[in-house]
């Protein structure tokens, strides 16, 4: 799926409480190539393993990756995508939360158009990815609903 998807600046703005408007930049945002249909899986997340709920918490807190780091509804097993997000091997971790934005682009507020997934593979491990909640137009930003509680990480502080 890769060959369908690239990342470019986001069309989201956050709400800048200096200024009272939607001006304050996200960083980039995952965007398909072409349409995506509903339930399609679109994409995986890769990271470094977190293999217990102290190693996500750690990866949260301490390492400050809140925004990169994906976990099972337990917490006993997640990835750190910080690094693969920076080195653009993983993809799934550039889709953006529409919680608190606009899209400035198309003038309108964004709705989440994909869900996570997870997969418990067995052997105590899990694949996390993202499928089409809806049927998602050419050109559109892919965007996840991370929960009200999301924050994005701090380094796209403006």
């Amino acid at each position: 799926m890769r060959a369908r998807l690239l990342i470019r600046p986001s069309e989201l703005r956050r709400f800048n409480p200096r200024t009272l408007a939607y001006d304050m930049p996200i960083g980039n945002g995952l965007f398909c190539k072409e349409r995506i249909h509903r339930g399609q899986q679109i994409v995986h997340f890769s990271g470094d393993p977190l293999r217990n709920r102290s190693e996500v918490q750690r990866a949260r807190v301490v390492s400050q990756h809140g925004g990169y780091v994906i976990a099972n509804h337990t917490e006993t097993y997640g990835l750190d995508c910080f690094q693969a997000a920076a080195r653009h091997q993983c993809f799934a971790s550039m889709a953006n939360s529409p919680y608190r934005c606009k899209n400035i682009v198309r003038g309108t507020n964004p709705e989440a158009n994909v869900q996570k997934t997870c997969k418990a593979m067995g052997d105590g491990t899990y694949i996390f990815g993202l499928i089409a909640s809806m049927d998602i137009p050419p050109f559109s930003e892919i965007l996840v609903n991370y929960g009200p509680s999301y924050v994005y990480p701090s380094h796209y502080e403006v």
